[in-house]
């Protein structure tokens, strides 16, 4: 497995980042350090365009702020111990997709 760091603030690092074997871009909304929403619009168009999985690591939002999937991402993260939890106090996270979404159909 290898991985290209591309800055998905802005769409054009995030295009010459893809490989031949690129198979998913993942985008983490809002963005550490700075908590700017990155890129998401920009990447999922060039996933789309590419026939690559987009995924988005939701936990800073949760499904309560912010949904990937009704935004056309094709997978949402969701670190359940952050924010979902509240206390800490258990360990685990999601990754939730559509019900019918293939990226080889699309």
């Amino acid at each position: 497995m290898t991985f290209t760091f591309a800055d998905t603030a802005n769409p054009a690092d995030v295009e010459k980042s893809i490989r031949e074997n690129t198979r998913l871009i993942l985008t983490e909304t809002p963005g550490e350090p700075d908590a700017q929403a990155h890129g998401h619009p920009g990447d999922l168009e060039i996933a789309r365009k590419r026939r690559v999985l987009h995924a988005v690591d939701n936990t800073f939002l949760t499904p309560f702020y912010q949904r990937p999937l009704e935004l056309g991402a094709d997978l949402a993260i969701h670190s359940t111990t952050k924010y979902m939890d509240g206390h800490n106090a258990t360990v685990g996270g999601a990754v939730v997709a559509p019900a019918r979404r293939n990226c080889t159909t699309r």
